[in-house]
């Protein structure tokens, strides 16, 4: 009975042992990492809707930024925090997001890292990432998914709960957002560019040409147009001018990852033409 009363114990502590094992396995490498977090209140409604294609990976949601609600951190309810994520492309074409914590004056408390896809295969909504820590250097996973409603929730492996994002409309106030900004080359007909035809901007909503055809600012219109061209069929379309609004100028990612710029007409004669960004002509 004795040795019966043995085995048995052995036998537990060894169940315990493998339980306690496995779920210490989910958990980052270093405590230090580890982070309790508790919402303080309700990830705001999404401003504008997402647009997930099955049969696209995680760049299709490049350059899009998601915000959260307020959260506590580690047990300091006196401070509130919130949670940025921005999906962003590398030097090599790599997407990634970009995992940031600001106070509420938007000071940057904390930088979890950059988050890449763990594998190639994963398209939709859905994503495996993989990153280092800032702070520590310690190796984090992130497990991502995008919702059509426009909200995207993150389980990162050194936190006690998911952290739910709300897609946020960039506030351009008719700037022309930074990742378009530059100069943008004409096109020739056997696959050369003329340097000598472009348009570039130059600070906040204002656009030139080379040829002096345009010196003026543009007038935003809309930062999600539908377009066919673009990598995720989004857009930006500015009018040229206030009094004169069938003339745009349409700004996005094409299907080969290049910005592209498209100066035409919205009416039916439907004038147009296209000009690749001079940083990506190579791409």
């Amino acid at each position: 009975m004795i040795y019966k009363k043995k085995v048995l114990w052995l036998m537990a502590i060894a169940i315990v042992m493998v339980i306690v094992s496995v779920a210490c396995s989910g958990n980052p490498t270093n405590a230090g990492d580890y982070i309790v977090a508790k919402q303080a209140e309700q990830s705001p409604k999404p401003e504008m809707k997402l647009t997930v294609d099955t049969n696209q990976g995680l760049i299709q949601f490049k350059d899009l930024s998601f915000k959260s609600g307020a959260y506590y951190i580690n047990g300091n309810y006196t401070k509130k925090i919130y949670y940025y994520a921005d999906i962003k492309v590398d030097e090599n074409s790599k997407p990634y997001i970009s995992a940031i914590t600001k106070s509420e004056d938007g000071e940057i408390i904390e930088e979890e890292g950059k988050f890449y896809e763990t594998s190639t295969n994963e398209s939709g909504e859905f994503y495996n990432l993989e990153g280092v820590r800032y702070q520590s250097g310690n190796k984090l996973t992130a497990e991502v998914t995008f919702n059509e409603s426009g909200y995207l929730v993150i389980r990162f492996s050194n936190y006690s709960l998911d952290i739910t994002y709300s897609l946020i409309e960039e506030t351009y106030n008719g700037l022309i957002p930074k990742e378009f900004s530059g100069k943008y080359i004409l096109p020739k007909t056997d696959d050369s560019y003329d340097y000598s035809d472009y348009f570039e901007t130059t600070s906040s909503n204002f656009i030139i040409h080379s040829k002096g055809y345009y010196t003026k600012p543009i007038v935003l219109k809309d930062t999600n147009v539908n377009n066919g061209f673009s990598y995720n069929g989004k857009a930006i379309l500015y009018y040229e001018d206030v009094n004169n609004p069938d003339a745009t100028f349409t700004f996005f990612t094409n299907k080969q990852s290049k910005r592209q710029l498209i100066h035409g007409s919205l009416a039916s004669s439907g004038w147009w033409s296209y000009y690749i960004h001079v940083d990506d002509i190579n791409k």
